[in-house]
């Protein structure tokens, strides 16, 4: 599919990661006798962000929120039909999240049914990290 894009498309990687706040604490050395200080903000704020990466420009396309839902999907496939209105159709190529697949959510199923003609969800298989290049960008 990508080898043959036509001009007017432009294909995105899309994925999300979750950001909290609260440091991972595990085992660490110290002396004896000693205490290790570990600094916490106090509130273990979440964000997720979902992301889309541009296959060919290389450019990073983040949307932030508190919810990792459906919602969150949709307003991101807004920000990349509003980032990306040159193009006729955009075929965003994702995993089989449950809030990702229109079999499984109504409100994808609906969405896609009103503004499908620009935005077409590609899956890849199911547990297969490896085959989406933005995994490897969302650990930095």
């Amino acid at each position: 599919m990508l080898r043959h894009l036509p001009a007017g498309e432009m294909a995105v990687f899309r994925d999300e990661v979750d950001i909290t706040t609260n440091p991972k604490i595990g085992a660490m050395w110290m002396r004896r006798g000693r205490h290790a200080e570990v600094v916490t903000p106090g509130t273990n704020t979440k964000r997720h962000l979902p992301g889309s990466l541009n296959g060919r420009a290389g450019e990073l396309i983040l949307t932030e929120g508190k919810r990792r839902n459906a919602d969150l999907f949709l307003a991101h496939l807004d920000e990349l039909r509003r980032r990306y209105r040159c193009h006729r159709v955009i075929p965003v190529i994702c995993d089989n999240a449950a809030f990702h697949t229109p079999a499984r959510c109504r409100r994808v199923q609906a969405y896609l049914e009103r503004r499908g003609h620009r935005s077409r969800l590609h899956f890849l298989p199911t547990y297969s990290p490896d085959t989406n290049p933005i995994e490897r960008i969302r650990w930095h």
